[in-house]
């Protein structure tokens, strides 16, 4: 374990053995409740960096190298707490529901649900304070972290208390590896996603530039996802 400290800045580095692996958590601004948003940075023995933010168990930068051994960070975010504050679904922890709910109604075993709109008249990604905008509980378990969130029944107007869990490993074959786990203890409507945009020629000024090649869903005005696929001309 190591600690360094410069001006108001604390890191902490944890190095694994045998496996050449390195964990460095550091302070990443603080929210305006006053707690303060934890980085975890892990790096593997092949150079890879990947980083997690507490706040929306976030996947907010993978920085690795390419075949002529340039680094860039391949996933699309910000350098500060600010930029998720305004715009938190950048590589967070959608929840309970990703996507939209039409005019935020659904029914299940014979109850009606009027959720929280927060898009128009319809409900998005969980509503106003979906999982992207939650300080989540996190822990170190051997070479992965594991973020909890507890969310209880009636949040957002969803049913059911639901315990919620995000665990994110880099591995040293330079994979990715994300598990979603949710249990609840009533019927309710569960649909996680984690929301990163990937960038494979690194970190651009302006993602709007992209034009999509691939069949994309059918969508209505308000973006409600419709049958089939179009083609992209």
């Amino acid at each position: 374990l190591t600690i360094k400290q410069s001006g108001g800045h604390i890191s902490l580095s944890l190095e694994f053995s045998p496996i050449m692996k390195k964990i460095e958590i550091s302070n990443f601004g603080i929210l305006p409740s006053g707690h303060i948003v934890k980085k975890i940075e892990f790096e593997n023995k092949n150079g890879l960096k990947f980083s997690v933010l507490n706040y929306g168990a976030t996947a907010a930068s993978l920085i690795c190298p390419d075949k002529n051994g340039k680094s860039d960070d391949i996933i699309l975010g910000y350098d500060n707490l600010e930029g998720y504050l305004e715009n938190s679904y950048f590589g967070s922890t959608i929840g309970r529901f990703a996507n939209r709910i039409c005019k935020g109604k659904f029914s299940l075993d014979g109850a009606d649900y009027q959720l929280n709109c927060n898009n128009g008249s319809n409900h998005l990604h969980g509503g106003c304070q979906g999982w992207d905008k939650k300080l989540w509980d996190w822990k170190i378990k051997n070479d992965e972290v594991e973020f909890r969130l507890e969310s209880k029944d009636g949040d957002e107007c969803y049913p059911g208390n639901v315990n919620a869990s995000v665990c994110y490993k880099l591995t040293e074959d330079n994979e990715i590896q994300i598990r979603l786990k949710a249990t609840t203890d009533q019927t309710t409507l569960i649909n996680m996603t984690n929301h990163a945009f990937f960038n494979l020629s690194g970190q651009v000024l302006h993602f709007f530039h992209f034009v999509l090649s691939q069949p994309r869903s059918r969508v209505f005005q308000a973006l409600l996802t419709g049958p089939g696929f179009s083609k992209v001309h």
